[in-house]
C-alpha cells in the first residue's frame, strides 16, 4: 500500500513501461487492423475498376461464315461461260461480215470486170479451142489422159481460180486477217469470261483460296482439227496471262480454216475438178488459204457459168 510517494513512483514506472511498449502496440494494431482494412479497400477498388473497364469495352461479335451454295455457283459459272461464248461469237460474226463485204466489193469492182471483159472472154474462147484440139490429140495417143472436155474445164477453172485468188481473196492477206480476227475473238472471249467470273466470289462471299481451288478443278477441252484434245483449267483462263496459254492451242487452227471451207463445197458440181486444179496453184501462190480459194472459186464458177 505504501506512501503517496511510492504510489506516484509506481505510476510513473508504469507510464514509462507503457510509453516504451506503445510503438510495439501501435505497430501490432497497424499490422493487424489497419493494413487489412487498407488491403480490403484496394481489393474493392481493383474489382470495381475491372468492372468499369469490362463494361466500357464494346461487345465482341462472333462472325459465322455463311454456307456456300456450290450448286448455285456451278450454274452461275456455266452461265458465265455461255455468255462469254455468245459475246465472242457475235464479235467474230460482225468482223467476218465486214471481211465478206470487203470481198464482195473487190468482186464487183475488180473481178467481174476482168472476167466479163471483152478480151478475157475472147482469150477463154481461143484457149478452149486450142486445149480441145491439143488434148484430143493427146487423148488419142494415151487414152488414160483426161478427155478434151475435162481438160478444157480444168484449164478454164484453174485460170478462174488464179485470178479470183489474186484479185479477191488475196490468200496471204486473208490469212493475216483471219489470224488477227482469231486473236481478237479469243481475247474478247477471255476478257468477257474473266470479268463475269471475277464477280462470282464477291457476290457469293467465297474466300479467295476456295475460289482458286474451285477454278483449278474445272477444265475446258479444246479440240484441234486432227481431233487431239488439250485441256486448260478455268483458273488459267481467267488469269492475266490467259491468252499466252491459249495462243499455242488456237494458232494451228487458223491455218486449217480454209480446208473446212473447201469441204463445204465438196458436193458442188465440178468440185473434183476444182480440187484437182487447186493443187496446181500451190507452186504459184504459197498461202494457207489456197484450198479456200478452190472452194469459193468453184462456187462462183457455178453461179456465173
Amino acid at each position: 500500500q505504501g506512501s503517496y510517494t511510492e504510489k506516484t513512483a509506481r505510476i510513473l514506472a508504469w507510464v514509462q513501461v507503457i510509453r516504451s511498449i506503445s510503438p510495439l502496440i501501435w505497430a501490432k494494431v497497424i499490422f493487424v487492423v489497419i493494413v487489412p482494412l487498407v488491403g480490403q479497400l484496394f481489393i474493392n477498388q481493383a474489382f470495381s475498376s475491372a468492372s468499369v473497364n469490362s463494361n466500357s469495352q464494346p461487345p465482341q461479335t462472333i462472325v459465322v461464315q455463311p454456307s456456300i451454295n456450290w450448286q448455285k455457283v456451278d450454274e452461275v459459272v456455266a452461265q458465265a461461260l455461255t455468255t462469254a461464248h455468245e459475246q465472242a461469237e457475235q464479235f467474230a460474226s460482225e468482223k467476218l461480215d465486214l471481211w465478206i463485204d470487203d470481198l464482195i466489193n473487190r468482186v464487183d469492182d475488180n473481178f467481174i470486170e476482168w472476167y466479163f471483159g471483152y478480151f478475157n472472154q475472147k482469150q477463154i474462147e481461143f484457149k478452149s479451142v486450142f486445149v480441145q484440139l491439143s488434148s484430143g490429140v493427146a487423148n488419142l495417143v494415151n487414152p488414160e489422159l483426161p478427155s478434151p472436155s475435162e481438160k478444157v474445164a480444168e484449164v478454164i477453172t484453174q485460170d478462174f481460180q488464179e485470178e479470183f485468188a489474186k484479185r479477191v481473196l488475196r490468200p496471204q492477206i486473208a490469212q493475216l486477217q483471219l489470224e488477227r480476227l482469231t486473236q481478237q475473238t479469243v481475247k474478247q472471249y477471255l476478257q468477257e469470261l474473266s470479268g463475269n467470273l471475277n464477280q462470282i466470289p464477291l457476290s457469293y462471299q467465297i474466300p479467295q483460296a476456295d475460289w482458286n481451288r474451285y477454278l483449278s478443278d474445272i477444265a475446258l477441252s479444246i479440240f484441234d482439227t486432227e481431233g487431239e484434245v488439250s485441256t486448260l483449267s478455268l483458273k488459267v483462263l481467267v488469269g492475266g496471262s490467259a491468252y499466252l496459254a491459249v495462243k499455242p492451242l488456237v494458232a494451228p487452227l487458223v491455218l486449217k480454216v480454209g480446208s473446212k471451207v473447201a469441204a463445204n463445197f465438196a458436193g458442188k458440181a465440178g468440185a473434183k475438178i476444182a480440187l484437182k486444179t487447186g493443187a496446181s496453184l500451190t507452186g504459184k501462190m504459197a498461202a494457207g488459204l489456197l484450198d479456200c480459194t478452190v472452194g469459193v472459186g468453184i462456187l462462183l464458177w457455178d453461179i456465173w457459168d
